[in-house]
């Protein structure tokens, strides 16, 4: 069993939107079930892995955190906002 926790998850909801709104209807079942392969396989993930070093370096920032952090101090990593 995976035991990796998910740190920030995209939800069907956003990708239906974006789908309805720029291509002008959901995707299928069987669509949906191909986006961890397309996703892997864009040159599009270059960016997104990018970003994920960019948010990791902001994060690591010791000074601007304080409120944050002692708001969410007790909160699991599985129940934070998104």
């Amino acid at each position: 069993m995976n035991e990796e926790r998910i740190i920030y998850s995209i939800y069907e909801d956003l990708i239906q939107s974006a789908a309805e709104a720029n291509l002008g209807r959901e995707l299928t079942e069987t669509e949906l079930k191909r986006l961890p392969c397309v996703f892997m396989d864009s040159p599009f993930f270059d960016s997104i892995y990018c970003a994920l070093i960019e948010a990791a370096e902001d994060a690591m920032e010791l000074k601007g955190w304080e409120e944050w952090d002692q708001r969410y101090k007790d909160t699991p990593l599985e129940e934070m906002p998104v």
